[in-house]
């Protein structure tokens, strides 16, 4: 699968673009706190104004991961202090990702990938994985799970990518999520989000899945038809079978492959 995150990364015209789909939206959390002027890039500041910056104390998720990062044995460089975590993620709230989901940005591998703790419903305490040339997506449930990881790739002088799960963690609150899926794709202005969270949805929800498979946007039916790939199941096969016969070349190969995946259940 093409990443969207890197199109995304690869150019200020492109941050422009999605910028003005999906206006700079408040950081909630640790600080309360807007992007300021100053480190807003020229190509978004050009029609759209800046709010001022407001500083609050510390949000009860990001403090409750400072505390426990105080327990990591001998605490990597790459893993920020509370004044970078701020100061960083100001910087990235041009991505939808960040702003929809009052993410903060944790680390940095010098990998042009992060970690961010995400601290709005309904994926709230989960660790999301932005990522420059592959799939960004939720990879761990939870603030401990994710410094389990740290522990363990420090211990061995591996990346934290390295211990990601093949699977993401599924949203406790499908409910919840399937609201957000269908709020964010009537908006039709963060598809990149979308695709980032298919990752988190059960595929229980068979009518959200046509339709995503169903839009003009390839990317959302041939993310759908990866994840079935991953977890096939029966009920899923008039999805899968919808993919293997979309138009686009991307869907359909990635719908294929998940139909053979739901052939080798029998």
């Amino acid at each position: 699968m093409t990443s969207r995150t890197a199109i995304l990364l690869s150019g200020h015209r492109q941050v422009a673009n999605d910028a003005q789909a999906c206006p700079p939206r408040r950081i909630v959390g640790m600080c309360d706190i807007f992007i300021s002027a100053s480190w807003y890039p020229v190509a978004l500041r050009r029609d759209r104004p800046i709010p001022d910056v407001r500083l609050h104390k510390r949000g009860p998720m990001l403090q409750e991961y400072f505390d426990e990062l105080k327990h990591v044995d001998g605490k990597p460089s790459w893993l920020f202090d509370p004044k970078t975590v701020v100061e960083q993620s100001n910087l990235f709230t041009f991505h939808p990702e960040v702003r929809e989901l009052h993410a903060y940005v944790l680390d940095d591998e010098n990998t042009s990938n992060h970690h961010f703790l995400i601290t709005a419903e309904p994926l709230a305490g989960c660790i999301f994985f932005l990522s420059h040339d592959d799939d960004s997506r939720v990879v761990f449930d939870s603030i401990s799970d994710f410094l389990n990881a740290v522990n363990a790739a420090q211990a061995r002088g591996l990346s934290v990518s390295n211990f990601h799960p093949h699977l993401s963690p599924v949203a406790k609150d499908q409910a919840a999520m399937t609201s957000f899926m269908h709020a964010l794709f009537q908006r039709g202005e963060c598809n990149d989000l979308i695709v980032s969270l298919i990752p988190s949805l059960d595929l229980k929800d068979i009518s959200l899945l046509q339709m995503l498979v169903s839009d003009s946007d390839f990317y959302l039916g041939e993310a759908v038809a990866i994840e079935i790939g991953k977890r096939p199941s029966n009920a899923l096969l008039p999805i899968a079978t919808a993919c293997a016969n979309h138009i686009h070349l991307q869907v359909s190969r990635a719908g294929t492959r998940a139909l053979q995946r739901i052939q080798q259940l029998s």
